[in-house]
């Protein structure tokens, strides 16, 4: 097993991937720019403190290691970042972005695997599944950021002959604990009443963490046991989320079994985005836009759902809301 440098350790998604790395014989090198002891005592883990900008600290882990392999879950919303995305740390991301590229590519890792976002589509309009080469339009700050970190990682590794590249675009992200994204879903922004439309029948994809987990697992596994000149085939987009939609219902059974959960009110349909009504629509503001977690409610009952079939031909998505841990 090689040795796999893990970036956004510390955060809420990125202990589980070094923890997942780990239970399958893997080295893993972590880093972040806080601590988490998650895994601090377990064997073959190493974590490192830094920031993006501690460029000289980057060349030294480069250098004084064999990096097999690299999973890029740093400036991931759900894992260091809060819900409101600044220009400070869509700068920062940057930073962090085109300097771990240009390591990662002069020492030919195995492979590279960015997490980036489901956002960086642009927003359906129809019920049709999107599709991993659906044109993209990023609205949120998240979305852009990331949009912008997956057109460096394939510019740098455009003519890598030995390095498979994933960027894994992934549906809001949950787990038992890890449930705020769910509950946005059922929350109404203005005064944070919980609320769903109709008896909540319509739905939301999401993706829990562990499929990611195994994403990235099976993902460097298969790819390790072929030929070097074999793995840039491997390269390209997935969507990785759960294999079914989430309706809002479920959330609501899910935050009242296991987190506290008050009055839920039900509300007529949506207003539907038409040009006689667009007059009457109150502006969304721009911490809405940035916020990638608003909720926009003329696009909540469209069902949008991922076309994950490509993802999932490298692993089964176990998990969902109702075996979720």
């Amino acid at each position: 097993m090689g040795k796999v440098l893990v970036t956004g350790a510390s955060g809420q998604i990125g202990v589980h991937i070094c923890s997942g790395l780990l239970d399958k014989g893997y080295q893993v090198i972590g880093i972040d720019d806080k601590v988490n002891k998650y895994n601090e005592a377990k064997p073959d883990y190493k974590f490192i403190q830094l920031r993006p900008t501690d460029k000289e600290k980057f060349s030294i882990i480069f250098k004084d290691n064999v990096i097999d392999a690299v999973v890029h879950a740093a400036c991931v919303a759900d894992n260091d970042i809060g819900p409101i995305i600044l220009d400070e740390q869509i700068n920062e991301s940057h930073v962090w972005d085109t300097f771990l590229y240009k390591m990662a590519n002069l020492v030919e890792v195995k492979q590279f695997v960015l997490i980036s976002t489901t956002q960086v589509y642009k927003t359906p309009e129809t019920r049709e599944p999107v599709r991993e080469d659906d044109e993209l339009q990023p609205l949120t700050n998240y979305g852009k950021l990331k949009a912008a970190a997956e057109d460096a990682l394939a510019f740098e590794f455009k003519k890598s002959k030995v390095t498979a590249v994933a960027s894994a675009r992934c549906a809001q992200f949950y787990t038992k604990d890890l449930y705020e994204n769910l509950n946005a879903k059922i929350t109404d922004p203005k005064d944070n009443t919980s609320f769903m439309f109709r008896t909540g029948e319509y739905a939301y994809h999401f993706c829990n963490t562990y499929n990611l987990v195994d994403f990235i697992v099976c993902f460097i596994r298969n790819t390790e046991k072929i030929k070097p000149e074999e793995r840039p085939g491997h390269s390209g987009y997935y969507n990785v989320a759960d294999k079914g939609l989430i309706s809002a219902n479920d959330i609501v059974s899910f935050m009242r079994e296991y987190h506290t959960l008050g009055l839920v009110l039900q509300r007529p349909d949506p207003i539907v985005k038409t040009n006689k009504l667009k007059f009457f629509l109150k502006k969304i503001s721009d911490e809405q836009v940035t916020n990638y977690r608003y909720f926009d409610n003329s696009t909540a009952i469209s069902n949008h759902n991922y076309e994950v079939n490509k993802a999932a031909r490298i692993c089964p998505f176990r998990w969902n809301l109702h075996n979720t841990k």
